[in-house]
């Protein structure tokens, strides 16, 4: 089954719903709909540096719930500070507990 325009536009604002939420809204958000590898429903691609994110959706409809699929991706970018400094060996501590510390007050924002 291919993905419709009317799903893309559902993933992006579903996604666009959680930049808000979680407060990410120091990044550029860029979408697109292109073939991915298979089984993979989304893929999201950034530089921490630059503050730019590229989220795709596949061509090909993998998953029902592009809703959860959105979310999925916008949690990644939600962890890529953390993620990317704790791949820096040199990384101090300092710097993990400031990423950290910048997650949890995302998820204390969460109605759940």
């Amino acid at each position: 089954m291919k993905t419709t325009k009317k799903d893309f536009e559902e993933f992006k604002a579903e996604f666009n719903r959680m930049v808000e939420l979680l407060g990410l809204k120091s990044w550029n958000v860029f979408f697109k709909c292109t073939k991915l590898n298979d089984g993979v429903a989304a893929n999201i691609d950034y530089d921490t540096d630059s503050r730019c994110a590229e989220v795709s959706l596949n061509t090909i409809k993998y998953v029902v719930d592009l809703k959860r699929s959105a979310k999925h991706e916008a949690f990644h970018l939600l962890l890529a500070d953390l993620y990317e400094s704790a791949r820096d060996r040199f990384v101090d501590e300092k710097t993990l507990n400031k990423n950290e510390e910048a997650v949890i007050v995302a998820l204390e924002k969460l109605d759940i």
